[in-house]
C-alpha cells in the first residue's frame, strides 16, 4: 500500500478530530434527552453506588427485594438475589471512581461509561496503523465510530464496551510485540481486565493460540507469549478467590434452565477419564506438530493452492444466495428505504433466529459490512494482520451465534476487527483499481467504488439516527 504524505496526515488528523468533535457533541445530545433506562443499566448504577461506599458490597440483593416490593408477581432471575453479581466486576469499581468525590444520578454515570466508550475508536485507529498504514487506520476509525453497534452501545451502561476496550487494547498490544518484542506485560493485563469485565474475553486465549499454531509457531517456542496468560490470570485470580470464598467453588451465575446455554459445570460432568486422556493425547501431538512448524507448512500449502481460492469464492457467492439472512441482508443493505426494524421486545429478543441471523442483521445495519465479509479472500494474503483480524472475528462470533441469544451488544468486541478489515479491503480494492492500464475504465472503476462508499455511509449514518430516535421513545429496550 502506497504512504501517505506529511502534508495528508495533517489533514487526516483534522479529519478524525471534525468527526470526534461531530461525535461528541450528538452523544452528548442524546444523553441529555435520554430519559428511561434499561434494566443492566440500572444494575449497574445501583453496584457502582454500593461499591463506591463498601468495595466488597457487590451483589444485586437490594435491587431483587425492591423489585419484589414495588411488584409481587415480577420474574427475576436467581442471580439477583446471589451473593454476588454473576459478572466480574471491573466496570461496577470504575463507575465508582467519580462517585467518591459526590454521588451521582444515572445520568451522570451514563455519561462517564461512554467517555470510557470514546477511547475505543482511537485505540482502533492504533491498531489499524500498526497492522496496515495511515489510510487503512483513518478509514478504520471512521467506519468503526460510525457503525450501528457502536453507536447504540456508546449510549449505554453495558459491559460490552468495556469489555471491547480491553480486548482491543490487549489485541493493539499483542500485535505491537509480535513486531517489535514490547509490550508483552500490557497484553496480558488488558486480556486480564477484559475477563474481569466480562467472561468472552477468554476467548482471546485460543485467538492467541490459534494465531500462534498457524501462522506464527516461532512464538509457541518463547516464554513471552505464556506470559501473556500468565498475567491475565494474575489479574483475573482476586475475583476467582472471591467465588471461592463466598460459593466454595467458583460462580459463572448461570443454571442449566437460565438464558445462558454454555454451562462449564454441566460440560465438566460430562468428561470422563479416557475422554480427558484422549484430549490430552491428541492436544500433545498437535502442540508437537505446531511447534516444529508442520501445522504452519500445511497451512502455507493450502493457501498457495488454487483450489482453495475457488473454495473461497463458493463459499462467499453461496452465502449470498443461500443462506436466507445472509441473502436478504445483502440486498437490503443495497436499498436505502431498506431500514432494519427497532427491537422492543424485552427479554426474549430474537431469541429463535437462525444462526446467519448475526451476519445478516450486521449487513442491514450497515452496508459497510459487505467489505468486511469480503476480507474472507485475505486467508490468501501473506499478512499475518489479516489473518488475526480474521480470527478475532470468526471466533467471537461463532462463539456468540453457539450462545444463541442474539443481541447487538454482544458482537460489539468483534466490530474493531470487522472495521479494519473493511478499511484494508477498500484500499485493497482502490489500489487494484490503480493498476487497470486503461486510464478511462480505472477512473470509472474508482468513482464506482467511491460511489459505494459514500452511500454506504449514508445509510449507515440514517440507521444510527434511527436507533438514537428509538432511545427517546418506546425504542429503550433497543438491542438490535
Amino acid at each position: 500500500m502506497k504512504p501517505v504524505s506529511k502534508l495528508n496526515k495533517k489533514y487526516l488528523f483534522i479529519l478524525i478530530g471534525i468527526i470526534s468533535l461531530a461525535f461528541l457533541g450528538l452523544k452528548n445530545i442524546e444523553l441529555q434527552r435520554k430519559s428511561i433506562f434499561t434494566p443492566d443499566e440500572y444494575v449497574f448504577s445501583l453496584l457502582s453506588r454500593q461499591v463506591a461506599l463498601n468495595p466488597l458490597d457487590y451483589n444485586t440483593v437490594e435491587f431483587y427485594e425492591t423489585q419484589k416490593r414495588l411488584n409481587t408477581k415480577i420474574n427475576l432471575y436467581d442471580y439477583f438475589k446471589a451473593p454476588l453479581y454473576k459478572h466480574p466486576p471491573l466496570l461496577a469499581y470504575l463507575l465508582s471512581l467519580p462517585q467518591r468525590f459526590a454521588p451521582l444520578q444515572n445520568r451522570d454515570i451514563n455519561y462517564f461509561a461512554f467517555y470510557l466508550a470514546f477511547l475505543i475508536p482511537f485505540i482502533v485507529y492504533r491498531l489499524a496503523l500498526v497492522i496496515y498504514n495511515q489510510r487503512v487506520a483513518v478509514l478504520s476509525f471512521v467506519f468503526f465510530i460510525i457503525s450501528p453497534v457502536f453507536w447504540l452501545c456508546s449510549s449505554r451502561i453495558w459491559l460490552a464496551s468495556l469489555l471491547t476496550l480491553c480486548t482491543t487494547l490487549s489485541l493493539l498490544f499483542f500485535v505491537t510485540e509480535i513486531k517489535h518484542k514490547k509490550y508483552v506485560f500490557l497484553c496480558g493485563l488488558f486480556l486480564g481486565f477484559g475477563i474481569l469485565t466480562k467472561y468472552p474475553a477468554f476467548l482471546l486465549i485460543p485467538i492467541y493460540l490459534i494465531f500462534a499454531i498457524i501462522y506464527a509457531p516461532e512464538l509457541l517456542k518463547k516464554p513471552r507469549l505464556y506470559f501473556i496468560f500468565i498475567t491475565a490470570f494474575i489479574v483475573f485470580l482476586p475475583w476467582l478467590l472471591w467465588n471461592l470464598k463466598v460459593y466454595g467453588g467458583f460462580n459463572i451465575g448461570s443454571k442449566p434452565d437460565s438464558s445462558t446455554k454454555i454451562y462449564i459445570g454441566a460440560f465438566l460432568s460430562l468428561l470422563k477419564p479416557q475422554i480427558i486422556a484422549a484430549l490430552a493425547i491428541t492436544a500433545f501431538t498437535l502442540w508437537i506438530a505446531a511447534v516444529n512448524g508442520h501445522i504452519a507448512k500445511i497451512e502455507q500449502k493450502i493457501r498457495k493452492n488454487k483450489v482453495f481460492l475457488y473454495l473461497l469464492i463458493l463459499l462467499f457467492i453461496s452465502g449470498i444466495f443461500f443462506v436466507k439472512d445472509i441473502r436478504r441482508g445483502f440486498f437490503e443493505s443495497l436499498c436505502l428505504h431498506c431500514l432494519p426494524p427497532v427491537s422492543n421486545a424485552y427479554p426474549s429478543i430474537f431469541r429463535k433466529e437462525a444462526w446467519s441471523f448475526y451476519l445478516g442483521q450486521l449487513l442491514k445495519m450497515s452496508p459497510l459490512f459487505i467489505l468486511s465479509y469480503g476480507a474472507v479472500f485475505n486467508l490468501r494474503s501473506k499478512s499475518k494482520g489479516d489473518k488475526l483480524l480474521l480470527l478475532c472475528s470468526f471466533i467471537t462470533l461463532a462463539f456468540y451465534i453457539l450462545w444463541g441469544n442474539y443481541q447487538s451488544r454482544y458482537i460489539l468486541s468483534a466490530v474493531p476487527a470487522l472495521a479494519i478489515l473493511a478499511a484494508r479491503v477498500f484500499f485493497w480494492l482502490w489500489d487494484a483499481i490503480g493498476r487497470i492500464p486503461n486510464k478511462l475504465a480505472q477512473s470509472w472503476a474508482r468513482s464506482g467504488l467511491t460511489s459505494f462508499l459514500i452511500y454506504a455511509l449514508v445509510k449507515t449514518a440514517i440507521v444510527d439516527y434511527r436507533l438514537t430516535m428509538a432511545l427517546f421513545g418506546k425504542g429503550y429496550f433497543t438491542y438490535f
